[in-house]
């Protein structure tokens, strides 16, 4: 599938690749999410990186930038927020965040989310895109006393407990 456009009063929203993109004709704001690995292990800390570019030709101004736009519930996560007074044109700001998977699967992680005003005070809200992870598992650990335990087990080899996948 190719890049799709939508134009809507002379801002075109243009969504390609592996980012989601705002042109203010024609200039361009960008919001890239991306993740330190693709594949990881229970446990196993993944960087979360999100990078606003400001490659228009105006400044924009009162910047706020969400990393979560939603809970991860199968990750133990901080939800970092940013907000800046001005980005310049040419600009760059990066946002580092970490999330440890709960447990295995393939995961998307929802889209980070940045609030701006543009020169004339029209407030713009752009999303990114949603990166996945996959996490797999080498063991199991029990929610209720956290031992390790192997992939396939049904109970807990420490206390007992049914172990929840």
């Amino acid at each position: 599938m190719g890049p799709v456009s939508v134009s809507f009063n002379n801002i075109v929203y243009n969504a390609e690749g592996t980012a989601a993109e705002i042109l203010i004709l024609p200039e361009t704001i960008r919001l890239v999410k991306k993740l330190s690995h693709r594949y990881s292990k229970i446990g196993e800390k993944v960087a979360v990186h999100v990078v606003l570019t400001n490659n228009s030709k105006q400044d924009i101004f009162n910047v706020s930038l969400m990393i979560h736009s939603e809970p991860l519930y199968d990750f133990e996560y901080s939800n970092v927020e940013e907000s800046w007074k001005c980005i310049r044109k040419g600009e760059e700001r990066v946002v580092e965040s970490y999330i440890t998977p709960k447990r295995q699967g393939k995961f998307v992680i929802n889209a980070a989310k940045a609030t701006f005003l543009n020169d004339q005070h029209k407030v713009f809200t752009i999303t990114s895109n949603e990166p996945w992870l996959d996490v797999l598992a080498e063991s199991c650990v029990c929610q209720a006393c956290g031992f390790p335990n192997p992939v396939d087990a049904i109970y807990c080899g420490n206390c007992g407990a049914k172990i929840k996948y």
